[in-house]
């Protein structure tokens, strides 16, 4: 149970059928907490979790474990539609990774739900930066931001690009933002080398209180 699953799939009981799941979901079960994110490079929420077979419990719901191999997993509330999940390594190879140009050397492949380096850190790396850039500079209209960064075979940040930006402030503070980071990131792994892998990161700001969430490039909401 402990190790990363993607959610590929819903079961309707109403249909004996499935339907591929394209709304990215992933849960990261460590000791005592889960780890759900629905961007691949960040976490998003955290419960703590408890499990005595057959009944998973996340925070105060509790659920009926069908089925967990060392790759698949699938658990249900009852008289609800069962959730599949494969784990992340499986999941990883169901699509080949993309590469851009190269960078000082190495190989940069596009980072994705596929291939990603992760944030370490157990909180949202997309609500610290939004946080952190709504203090300098709260975005009071429409708007999109749009910036890339390269995170290295090491964890570390280089090349930060803004792509689109709303204000000097606001990207002068995403760059110290993302730098800040830099160390705290898992790196991307082709098999179990790590390697050179480009983010995208973006947030859409309908208006000033209901900004989009940010994405990573490729990713299917």
């Amino acid at each position: 149970m402990q190790k990363t699953w993607i959610r590929t799939s819903i079961e309707h009981l109403s249909a004996p059928q499935e339907e591929p799941n394209t709304y990215y979901g992933r849960y990261t079960f460590t000791k005592e907490k889960l780890l759900m994110g629905s961007s691949a490079a960040w976490n998003g929420s955290i419960y703590y979790w408890s499990f005595n077979d057959p009944v998973l419990t996340i925070g105060n719901s509790s659920y009926i474990v069908e089925e967990l191999t060392d790759t698949s997993l699938v658990f249900y509330e009852v008289n609800r539609s069962p959730y599949r999940f494969v784990s992340e390594t499986v999941y990883s190879e169901r699509q080949r990774p993309d590469t851009t140009a190269g960078f000082n050397g190495h190989t940069l492949y596009v980072a994705n739900r596929y291939l990603t380096p992760r944030y370490k850190k157990e909180q949202s790396l997309y609500n610290m930066i939004f946080g952190k850039l709504y203090a300098v500079y709260p975005v009071k209209h429409a708007a999109t931001f749009l910036a890339k960064f390269v995170v290295t075979d090491r964890g570390e940040i280089e090349r930060i690009n803004i792509v689109n930006g709303i204000a000097e402030e606001h990207s002068n503070e995403f760059i110290r933002q993302i730098q800040k980071t830099s160390g705290d990131w898992n790196p991307a792994k082709i098999g179990n080398m790590p390697v050179y892998s480009e983010v995208t990161f973006e947030i859409v700001y309908q208006d000033a209180l209901n900004p989009k969430v940010g994405t990573l490039s490729g990713q299917v909401r």
